[in-house]
Formats: structure tokens, sequence, C-alpha cells
């Protein structure tokens, strides 16, 4: 593995407006305190974390973890991504096999953050339907992602 870089290309991050103008440069600070801990992970060979990025359909997940993670070396990281389970899987059996990964490494001394990242009713609907105006986003539309949505905004185990 390379050791870390310190000059790392990113794309700059540019917030949709003026309020979010703040919430840009805490990001590009922490940023910044990612990589130097990154450093110190590699320097001493004994700790690792997991970040765990949860969300309901269109919360914007991929767009997050390429925002946080845009200061990281990619040779000090790995992603997974872990889609929707196939018809033959159920939910809970995804939740189990996931928990399965994370306990050994918990008790090896990783530390494990999980986030919820949360968007509302409104927003999700402007989102969801935004995919099939999009061209580009049509693959990402499905008709039961409104059915979920009508869940009362969660589905059935998908919190752990």
């Amino acid at each position: 593995m390379m050791a870390p870089s310190g000059s790392l290309q990113r794309r700059p991050i540019r917030p949709a407006g003026a309020a979010n103008k703040r919430c840009a440069e805490e990001l590009e600070e922490a940023i910044e305190e990612m990589q130097r801990l990154q450093h110190m992970l590699y320097a001493q060979h004994r700790h690792a974390v997991l970040l765990v990025f949860q969300a309901m359909d269109a919360a914007e997940k991929d767009g997050t973890i390429r925002a946080v993670m845009s200061g990281i070396n990619p040779a000090g990281c790995q992603v997974y991504s872990f889609k929707e389970p196939s018809s033959e899987e159920p939910w809970q059996q995804r939740f189990t096999s996931i928990r399965a990964h994370e306990e050994p490494m918990a008790r090896s001394g990783t530390v494990i953050l999980e986030f919820w990242l949360n968007v509302s009713k409104q927003e999700q609907r402007k989102r969801l339907l935004a995919r099939i105006d999009d061209a580009r986003k049509n693959w990402k539309f499905f008709s039961k992602d409104i059915e979920e949505r009508d869940d009362q905004g969660v589905r059935a185990g998908s919190q752990r």
C-alpha cells in the first residue's frame, strides 16, 4: 500500500446556494482534518475506521461519500456498496450479513461510525421525480421507490 499523499487533486466543492457556503467551508476543514488523521493512521499501522452511510432512496449517498472522501487517498481506503438485496434475500438477512462483517472489525479495534442521511419527504419526492425527467438518471428510477416512500418513509428493517 502506498503512503497517503498530502497533495491530492480534489474537485472544488460548489455549494448550491449562499446558505450552503458555511457548510462547504466546514466540509473543507473536515477534509483537511481527515487527511491529517489518515496520515497518522497509516503511520501507526494499528487503527482503522469504518464509515457506514445509510439513507432512503434519493438522499444523495453517493454524492455525500464523494464529497466527504474527496481529500482521502484512495490507496488508503476501500469502498463497498451494499445495494438493495435481491427479491430472494430479505432485508433482515442483508443486515445480519453486514453485522457479521462489522463485528470482527470492531473486536480488532476498528472504529465504526454510522451516519443516517436524512432528507424531507418533499425533497425526496422532488429528487425521485427528477430521475424521470433527467435521461441520465432514468436508470435510477423504480416505481417501487414511490411505493416505499409512501410507507411512512422507512422500510421495515431498514434501520439498524
